[in-house]
C-alpha cells in the first residue's frame, strides 16, 4: 500500500474525531461562561468622595437562577455607606447583600424564579463607597457561584471581573485648582440621581409589616438642599425642600399598600432626577379565613382552606397537628386548597391552621376532630388448590369504597407478581388472574392505598396450592406405568 494513502486513511478519522471533540468541549465551555463584574461608576475619586459600585451579570445566554459571592476591599481605604438591591434582576434574596467596614467584605447571596434570567447585563446591586484614604483600592471577588435554571443548578462560572479604584489626596486635588468659596459658588453637573436604602424596608418588591421607616442617602460635598415627598404615585415629584440639606428622613404612620418615597439633590448647578422608592406595607392579616373538615372514602381527614387578603395577597398556609407542624401550602388569593392529613392514631386530635399573607401577618383557626381506627383488608374468599390451566379467583374486603388495591402473588417468598384493582361503592374489591402453570405453593396479599399517599394496609396471606391438572396427572401416571413395564417385557423377552 503507498504510504500517503496509508497516512491518509488511518490518520484522518483521527483529525476528524479530534476536531468533532474541540468543538463540542468548545461549543460546552462557550454554553457555560456566565461571568460577573464589578463596575465603578469612576476610575478616579477624590479623598472623602461618595461613588457608586455596580455588580452585574452576564449569562453570556445561559439561563441562569442563582449567583452567590463574597468581594473583599480594602478597610482602611474605603468604607461602605450603603448597599441597594433597588432595579435587580433578582427577586428573591437567601442573603441580602451585606457588609462588614471592619473585615472589607460584601456577601450576597440571590436569585430568581423560573425560567430564570438570560441577558449580558444583569444588574444585581449597588455599593455606594466612601473614600477615606488615598491610595489604588481593589475590589474584587473572593469568591462566587452561578447556577444554571437547568434542574439540576449547574456551576457555570467563567470568569469574575473586578476593579481598581485611584483615590487621589485632597491636598493634591487643592494645589490644581482654584480655590471656591462656597458648595453654592461651585456651578457644574447637576448632582447625580440619590440612591435611596431603607433597614425596615430593604427591597422594593417584598411586603413588610411596619408603619414607620427610615429613609437614607448619602450626599455628596456640593449638595445645598434635599426635597423629599410621599405618595401613591410611582412618578410623583417631591416639595417639601431641607436645607441644608438632610441626608435621612423617617416617615411615621406609613398606610397600608403601596407607596413611592422620592427624594432629589440640588446643588450650584441645579436639582438632580427624582429618584421613587417602592414601599409594600400591609399591616392587617387575612380576611375571610374558612376551614372546613370532613373525612375522605378512607376514614382520612380532609382539610378545606380558603382565604384572602386586600393588601399583599396571600402567601401560604401552614398546618399543626397537636401541636407540630406537617404542611405548608402555597395560598392565592381566594382559591381553595385541600389537605389530606397523614394517618393518626385513632381518637382526638387537634389541628391548626394559620393563614399568612405576603407580609407574614397571619390568622388562626383551631378545629378538634376525632381519627377513626383504620381497617387493613381481609381476603374473605379464595380456592385453596387450582390445577395448573386455571385461573385464580379471590374476593376481599378493603373496608373503603373506591380506593386503589394492590394484589401481591409471591413463589417461594421472593418473586412477586403485583396486580391493581379498585374496590367498589361497598369497599369489596374482585381478582381473577390469567391462567397458571407454577406446580407450587403461592402467597397472596392484598395491600390498600390510601389517598394520603403515604399510608399502606396490608392484609394476612393466605396460601394456594397450583398442582397438575387431570390430564397432566394421567399422563403423568401413564409414563410411570410404562417405564416399570419396560424392563419386565425385556427381560420376558430374553427368556
Amino acid at each position: 500500500m503507498n504510504k500517503n494513502k496509508f497516512i491518509k486513511k488511518i490518520i484522518t478519522p483521527f483529525l476528524s474525531l479530534g476536531f468533532i471533540s474541540f468543538l463540542i468541549i468548545g461549543m460546552t465551555t462557550f454554553a457555560y461562561a456566565a461571568n460577573l463584574s464589578i463596575i465603578s461608576e469612576k476610575s478616579s475619586v477624590n479623598l472623602n468622595d461618595v461613588f457608586v459600585t455596580t455588580i452585574y451579570i452576564n449569562s453570556q445566554g445561559v439561563a441562569i437562577n442563582n449567583a452567590e459571592g463574597d468581594i473583599s476591599f480594602p478597610a482602611d481605604l474605603l468604607q461602605v455607606q450603603s448597599v441597594s438591591t433597588s432595579d435587580s434582576v433578582f427577586s428573591i434574596w437567601v442573603e441580602q447583600p451585606s457588609f462588614s467596614n471592619t473585615a472589607g467584605t460584601i456577601s450576597f447571596n440571590g436569585g430568581i424564579p423560573n425560567p430564570g434570567f438570560n441577558g449580558s447585563t444583569g444588574k444585581l446591586f449597588r455599593v455606594i463607597f466612601k473614600a477615606i484614604k488615598a491610595g489604588s483600592v481593589p475590589i474584587s471577588f473572593t469568591s462566587a457561584n452561578i447556577l444554571a435554571n437547568d434542574g439540576s443548578g449547574t456551576d457555570v462560572t467563567s470568569k469574575l471581573n473586578n476593579t481598581t479604584v485611584n483615590v487621589i489626596s485632597s491636598n493634591l486635588e487643592e494645589a490644581s485648582k482654584p480655590a471656591q468659596s462656597s458648595p453654592a459658588d461651585n456651578v457644574g453637573d447637576i448632582p447625580q440621581t440619590p440612591i435611596i436604602t431603607s433597614r425596615e424596608i430593604p427591597s422594593e418588591t417584598e411586603w413588610y409589616k411596619v408603619d414607620t421607616a427610615t429613609f437614607k442617602w448619602v450626599l455628596s460635598n456640593d449638595i445645598i438642599s434635599v426635597q423629599t415627598s410621599i405618595d401613591s404615585k410611582p412618578d410623583g415629584i417631591p416639595n417639601k425642600t431641607f436645607t441644608p440639606a438632610i441626608s435621612s428622613r423617617t416617615a411615621i404612620q406609613l398606610d397600608d399598600g403601596t407607596n413611592y418615597f422620592h427624594v432629589r439633590f440640588k446643588n450650584g448647578a441645579g436639582w438632580s432626577k427624582i429618584a421613587s422608592y417602592k414601599i409594600n406595607i400591609d399591616n392587617e392579616p387575612p380576611k375571610d379565613f374558612q376551614v372546613t373538615n370532613d373525612l375522605t372514602n378512607e376514614g382520612l381527614t380532609r382539610l378545606t382552606l380558603k382565604a384572602t387578603d386586600a393588601s399583599s395577597g396571600m402567601s401560604q398556609y401552614i398546618i399543626y397537628v397537636d401541636g407540630t407542624q406537617i404542611e405548608v401550602l402555597v395560598a392565592e388569593n381566594n382559591l381553595i386548597k385541600t389537605k389530606v392529613l397523614p394517618v393518626l392514631p385513632a381518637g382526638k386530635h387537634i389541628v391548626t391552621i394559620r393563614a399568612y399573607d405576603k407580609a407574614k401577618n397571619y390568622v388562626e383557626k383551631t378545629i378538634n376532630f376525632t381519627s377513626p381506627e383504620l381497617k387493613n383488608p381481609v381476603i374473605i374468599s379464595y380456592p385453596t388448590e387450582v390445577s395448573s390451566g386455571d385461573k385464580v379467583s379471590i374476593v376481599g374486603k378493603a373496608y373503603y369504597p373506591n380506593t386503589n388495591i394492590k394484589i401481591y402473588f409471591v413463589e417461594d417468598d421472593s418473586l412477586s407478581t403485583v396486580f391493581d384493582v379498585r374496590s367498589d361503592a361497598d369497599g369489596l374489591f374482585k381478582f381473577e388472574s390469567k391462567e397458571v402453570s407454577a406446580n407450587k405453593l403461592i402467597s397472596v396479599q392484598a395491600e390498600t392505598n390510601l389517598s394520603d399517599k403515604e399510608t399502606k394496609l396490608i392484609s394476612d396471606k393466605v396460601f394456594i396450592k397450583i398442582s397438575k391438572s387431570m390430564f397432566a396427572s394421567l399422563i403423568s401416571k401413564f409414563v410411570d406405568i410404562i417405564s416399570a413395564l419396560v424392563p419386565l417385557i425385556g427381560s420376558l423377552l430374553l427368556l
